[in-house]
């Protein structure tokens, strides 16, 4: 979206960049990185609380809090 000019900036993780950059070598002439956050050791994961709830029951734990 920013490479296609639909947004100014976006967040995205280095890895998924490295990826894209890699699979779209024009790319790089498009976009640039203005900051970076980390280094994090592991990708931060975001869920619904029920999709949390679920996978923890269908894990047998059996509380989540």
């Amino acid at each position: 979206m920013v490479a296609a000019g639909w947004v100014g900036a976006s967040a995205i993780d280095s890895q998924v960049l490295a990826i894209e950059l890699r699979d779209h070598p024009t790319l790089e002439e498009r976009v640039r990185i203005i900051d970076a956050l980390g280094p994090a050791t592991i990708q931060p994961v975001v869920a619904a609380l029920w999709a949390m709830v679920a996978a923890a029951e269908a894990a047998g734990f059996t509380t989540l809090r």
